[in-house]
C-alpha cells in the first residue's frame, strides 16, 4: 500500500524561517508550498487540500487568526485542515486565543526542531491510519 506524503502549507513572510521549515520538512521527506501573506494562505487553502498548515500569527495585511477564521468559515462541516499556530508571543492566554480562532496546535518561537517533528509525525500517523 502506497502512503501519500503530507501536503503542507507554510504561511510565513520571513525568509530565514521559511528556509528553516523547508529544511526540517526535507529531513522528513516532505515538500511544502509557501504563502507569504494571509490572503494568499486563504486562497491556497480554498483551492488545494492541505493536511497541515503552519500559520505564523503575526504578519501584515491579515493576521493568522483572521486567516484561520476565514479558512474555517469556508470549510464549514465539509473538511478540517489542521492548522498549527506559530507565534513569537508566548504570553498567558495566547494558546487559548489560537484555539478560539480554530487552530489545532500551537508552537511558540523560537521553535524547537523536536516539537515540529513531533507534530509532523503525529499527523503523518493520523493520515496513515485513515
Amino acid at each position: 500500500m502506497k502512503i501519500d506524503k503530507l501536503k503542507v502549507l507554510l504561511v510565513e513572510d520571513n525568509e530565514i524561517n521559511i528556509d528553516f521549515f523547508k529544511e526540517i520538512l526535507k529531513i522528513k521527506g516532505i515538500d511544502c508550498d509557501v504563502a507569504v501573506d494571509r490572503e494568499e494562505a486563504v486562497r491556497s487553502c480554498l483551492s488545494k487540500h492541505y493536511d497541515l498548515v503552519f500559520m505564523d500569527c503575526q504578519i501584515p495585511i491579515m493576521d493568522g487568526y483572521e486567516a484561520t477564521r476565514r479558512i474555517r468559515e469556508a470549510e464549514g462541516d465539509h473538511r478540517h485542515t489542521v492548522i498549527i499556530a506559530i507565534t513569537a508571543n508566548a504570553v498567558k492566554g495566547d494558546i487559548e486565543k489560537c484555539m478560539e480562532y480554530g487552530m489545532d496546535e500551537y508552537l511558540s518561537k523560537p521553535i524547537e526542531l523536536s516539537k515540529i517533528t513531533k507534530l509532523i509525525d503525529k499527523y503523518l500517523e493520523t493520515k496513515i491510519e485513515t
